[in-house]
């Protein structure tokens, strides 16, 4: 009886701690992105969060922000397009920031206190089959 116990114990164990596969569709990646915010999870929130090419201090940036929006009531988070007006890249005191992925849309998340209004827009790409957030990079503009 121990034994099946401790089988089913460790079972227990090996999925909870078990890492969720990347979202496949976009519609996923709302609803877990949807599912972290409300858990006030930064950690779920992170992992959905495409990180190639973003430095540390960029990633603290991000990590400090989603932190800050998790502490919103959220309503709902919705997909929407990429708005064609939205500029590829900005430029500020010799850095230019892009994108770390294709866009593809954007995440609306709906907070409360904004009765149900836009709080946050997150854009998203797809990356080796998997769906995720895209984050900033920063790169030095080439001297002329």
């Amino acid at each position: 009886m121990k034994m099946i116990a401790l089988a089913i114990l460790f079972s227990f164990a090996t999925v909870l701690g078990a890492q969720a596969a990347p979202p496949s569709s976009p519609e996923q990646l709302r609803r877990d992105f949807e599912a972290a915010l409300t858990a006030r999870d930064t950690n779920a929130i992170a992992s959905l969060i495409y990180w190639k090419g973003v430095s540390d201090k960029e990633k603290t940036g991000d990590l400090n922000e989603a932190a800050m929006l998790a502490k919103h009531k959220v309503v709902t988070v919705t997909l929407a397009s990429w708005p064609t007006n939205y500029p590829v890249f900005f430029e500020g005191k010799g850095v230019r920031y892009k994108q770390n992925l294709e866009i593809l849309g954007m995440l609306e998340v709906h907070l409360a206190e904004r009765q149900g209004g836009v709080g946050a827009q997150m854009p998203y790409g797809k990356v080796d089959g998997h769906y995720l957030m895209a984050a900033l990079v920063a790169e030095p503009i080439p001297a002329k």
